[in-house]
């Protein structure tokens, strides 16, 4: 498969996953999840305040891969490269990457339960999943 074609259906899956709890009752996650038991009163105004907190800053992304510019990034993605690649060619941080792309998506899982768009299960289930969906995606490999 097309390294272009990796990257999209990686950025495919995350948005898919994360979509499908917004308009699902039903939860495709582990039965795992159900032993994690959370008293989601006292967790509520925590994820109020880590939601309402900014995402990081632009160009810290830019810093993690070693890239100095937008285009520079879009042209490493547009001729094939993943994140990882980008970022082990221009000495960055591809576990830097991860963990920025993470705490961006885990922040919008918040503000979803914190705004009652997502259940305690579904916000639990997709959390579970984020890890090894942002590392595939940004190795651009298959999320399986």
């Amino acid at each position: 498969m097309h390294p272009k074609r990796i990257i999209l259906s990686g950025t495919i899956a995350v948005v898919v996953t994360i979509s499908t709890g917004l308009h699902s009752e039903k939860i495709y996650a582990s039965p795992l999840v159900k032993l994690i038991s959370i008293n989601i009163d006292k967790v509520r105004p925590q994820l109020k305040k880590s939601a309402q907190a900014s995402l990081p800053a632009g160009d810290s992304l830019h810093t993690a891969l070693g890239t100095s510019s937008d285009e520079e990034l879009y042209q490493a993605v547009y001729n094939g490269q993943s994140l990882a690649e980008i970022a082990q060619a221009k000495q960055g941080n591809v576990q830097q990457v991860i963990d920025l792309q993470l705490t961006e998506l885990e922040q919008q899982l918040q503000q979803r339960l914190a705004s009652g768009s997502l259940t305690e299960e579904q916000f639990l289930a997709q959390k579970a999943e984020l890890p090894a969906i942002v590392e595939s995606s940004v190795y651009g490999k298959k999320y399986s």
